[in-house]
């Protein structure tokens, strides 16, 4: 569709008009697009659905004599020719009429009923025109008549600069829909009328002189002749009532080299937007942070509007061009700059704390958030063996890490940072805040922390047999409580030194924490360290929390030797009882008073051929006695143990058992007789 050199608003085909009014119908804007023969930007007329039951309808001349409906889109009026309203006869005509807002253009479809043909029809639409002054009316019309000049049918179009009625050629049938259409053409200050979307002529719209240029209201007016013939009543309906205006080009928006979503720390910009043909201003709105909409201001025929920012926060500017007469632009998307000069705040290092430790090469660094609500506030860790830093705060030779904070980050409730496989040894860390904006936070005051992944190891210290006290040493620091405590330090197997147990009672014990190790004191009177005891440490972890290797860890006073080998066992009673009383020569305990001591014997009883009577059982420092059923021969077995649990060798010795008294056989004797032979 182009402007043609006379002036006149010319569409491209009825069929764009009718995909118009379709949509039109469904309450949504549809351009329609005009431009002039030389190219020059174009202009578009935007129709928007006006429902025909929001309107509010009153009368026009004279009430519809047979009644109207309303729809929600549609309207029907009916001409009753028997009883016509005769209080207002002006041309015969009876109607009704709305107000809109201002418009440039008027159109609505008309159905052209079959059942006319031979009545007296008149069924028309006209805008409502007024001048810039809003001191004058004008009414440009578009009708179809049966009983025109003439007994002419068809469209007609009124124009009283320019003789009234003028009927058009434009070939119509009755039946079906078809929309007509009244337009204010700012070029050639007329009238243009469309019927089903093509441009059917262009009348005078300086009616009386007085420069009409908005459209705000239409009427719908029938023809009643008045005929008292109830053959001649008909129908007209209505539906799909537009508007149309005419819209520029929407600007284009952005803070001059900055783009729209940009964040900045200058406070001087330059909100800044396209030009756009036909437009003779701008309207400029800003929304500032804290504040509503701010009313729009024209600020003439400018495309930038330099600007000082002030509070922190989001800026959103729109534009809207405007040829100040009769066609706006819609208002551009806000354009939105966020101003952010104040650099975040220093996080509080939170964990590990400062000279802390921890025993796995796989944690977390947190620290609590600096978000300030402005920007996206990220930050930067560092590491490194060394807490030695730069003029800036950095630490020399660290590595280093972005990390996000809580609004990149799955919303974590504090910001962190995932440590893994670094190996065993002492870190200083920190960290600083920066927001998208460029500004930078300062580093934190570093942190210490301690990997330490390995157990600690302790290693017992004796000194010559019977001293009250002994040193357990650790080959790393250790939790002082806990090395101090008697619950952590024993005696094992001692029953001879009265019995076995923690030192709970017994002892005190004092931590050195520079030279890594504790002095156990023996407090019970009589108690002190003899050879072959074992004592030992348990339960106390180092200062990343990591328990002993060998826990328990335990130890003897002295290297351990074994009992001698007692004397041949050997029995003493006679041996014609099963009842044998057995005795040995006792054993020896190396070392003298220094010595454990022998604690005892286990003895075993084998019969003549090697079955076991008698299990190894201990008999303590006794001698024993053994019971058989039955006469043999027998061997005891015997070794010793002292009270370290050291075994000795064993001895033996045999006996035989015989119950049974021996048998004497006393016979006659063989009677001699000494003589002669008889």
């Amino acid at each position: 569709m182009g402007l043609l050199s006379g002036g006149v608003y010319k569409r491209v085909s009825s069929v764009a008009l009718s995909f118009v009014m379709a949509i039109s119908s469904l309450s949504v804007l549809v351009p329609i697009i005009f431009a002039d023969s030389v190219g020059a930007s174009p202009v578009s007329m935007v129709y928007s659905s006006v429902p025909f039951g929001s309107l509010a309808w009153q009368a026009d001349r004279a009430t519809p004599s047979g009644g109207y409906s309303i729809g929600a889109d549609s309207l029907t009026l009916n001409v009753d020719n028997q009883n016509a309203n005769t209080s207002h006869l002006f041309y015969q005509t009876e109607g009704l009429q709305a107000s809109f807002s201002t418009a440039k253009s008027v159109k609505s479809e008309i159905y052209l009923d079959p059942s006319w043909t031979g009545k007296a029809v008149r069924a028309g639409i006209w805008g409502i025109a007024h001048n810039a002054s809003n001191s004058d009316t004008a009414w440009p019309i578009i009708e179809y008549t049966t009983i025109g000049d003439g007994g002419f049918t068809g469209w007609r179009v009124f124009d009283t600069m320019n003789g009234g009625w003028t009927n058009l050629s434009t070939p119509v049938g009755l039946g079906g829909w078809h929309s007509v259409e009244v337009d204010y053409n700012t070029t050639s200050l007329n009238y243009d009328y469309y019927v089903d979307g093509s441009w059917v002529a262009t009348k005078d719209g300086n009616w009386m002189g007085d420069g009409y240029s908005n459209i705000d209201g239409v009427i719908f007016n029938n023809f009643n002749s008045a005929t008292g013939n109830a053959a001649d009543n008909y129908s007209v309906s209505w539906r799909n009532l537009v508007t149309g205006r005419f819209k520029l080009s929407t600007p284009t928006t952005s803070y001059g080299a900055l783009f729209c979503g940009a964040i900045t720390t200058n406070s001087s910009v330059n909100p800044t937007w396209s030009a756009v043909a036909g437009a003779t201003s701008y309207n400029y709105k800003i929304v500032t942070p804290g504040y509503a909409d701010a009313l729009p201001n024209n600020v003439g025929n400018i495309t930038s509007n330099p600007s000082t920012l002030t509070n922190e926060g989001d800026y959103k500017f729109s534009v809207q061009a405007t040829n100040g007469v009769d066609a706006d632009s819609d208002w551009s998307t806000p354009c939105v700059l966020t101003y952010d000069a104040t650099a975040p705040g220093t996080p509080a290092l939170l964990t590990p704390s400062n000279n802390g430790y921890v025993n796995t090469n796989d944690f977390y660094f947190t620290w609590s958030d600096k978000s300030d609500g402005i920007s996206t506030v990220k930050y930067e860790f560092q590491s490194s063996t060394s807490n030695a830093v730069d003029g800036t705060g950095s630490l020399i030779g660290a590595w280093n890490s972005i990390a996000s904070g809580n609004s990149e980050q799955n919303n974590l409730v504090t910001p962190q940072i995932h440590s893994t496989g670094a190996p065993d040894g002492t870190y200083y860390w920190q960290v600083r805040a920066f927001d998208v904006a460029g500004n930078v936070g300062s580093w934190t005051a570093p942190y210490k922390v301690t990997i330490d992944t390995q157990k600690p190891l302790a290693y017992l210290i004796f000194g010559a047999p019977g001293a009250t006290s002994f040193k357990v040493h650790f080959y790393e620091d250790v939790n002082a409580i806990e090395a101090t405590d008697p619950a952590n330090y024993f005696l094992n197997n001692w029953p001879g030194a009265l019995g076995s147990g923690d030192l709970v009672g017994d002892a005190t014990i004092t931590y050195d924490s520079i030279n890594r190790e504790s002095t156990v004191n023996l407090t019970n009177p009589g108690w002190y360290v003899s050879p072959e005891q074992q004592w030992g440490v348990q339960n106390i972890h180092d200062l990343a929390g990591n328990i002993l290797f060998n826990n328990p860890t335990t130890q003897y006073s002295t290297e351990l030797k074994n009992p001698g080998k007692p004397g041949v066992p050997v029995a003493t009673n006679p041996t014609n009882s099963q009842n044998i009383d057995w005795s040995w020569t006792a054993a020896v305990d190396p070392g003298g008073a220094n010595a454990s001591g022998v604690k005892g014997y286990y003895y075993q009883l084998e019969n003549s051929h090697g079955d076991v009577v008698k299990d190894w059982t201990f008999t303590g420092n006794n001698y024993t006695t053994t019971s058989v059923t039955a006469d043999g021969e027998y061997t005891l077995r015997v070794y010793a143990v002292d009270n370290a649990g050291n075994a000795g060798l064993e001895d033996s010795g045999s006996v035989t058992v015989d119950t049974v008294a021996p048998v004497v056989v006393i016979t006659s004797p063989t009677e001699t007789k000494f003589g002669h032979n008889a």
